[in-house]
């Protein structure tokens, strides 16, 4: 099931936050490489679970808020990648 987390409360946005960490923690097969991961195939991933994409970054703060993740940023701002730990 997917949800907005920006029309549900704060419960909602730690739920789908834990989810997308479970996920990608699921998927982590050699942990010195797949820590790594794009930021948009991560959101392509996690389309089950967050229900549009502005849900998906609201989540990805939250998990940068409890320091479970770092977001990287190129040359012009746009997020590249994720490192979930």
């Amino acid at each position: 099931m997917s949800v907005s987390v920006l029309a549900c409360g704060c419960a909602v946005l730690q739920s789908a936050a834990e989810d997308i960490h479970q996920h990608h923690c699921q998927s982590v097969r050699y942990r010195l490489t797949d820590e790594l991961i794009g930021y948009d195939e991560l959101a392509e991933q996690c389309k089950g679970i967050c229900a549009d994409r502005q849900s998906f970054d609201v989540a990805i703060r939250e998990l940068c808020r409890q320091k479970r993740c770092i977001v990287a940023t190129g040359e012009h701002g746009e997020k590249v990648s994720l490192l979930l730990f």
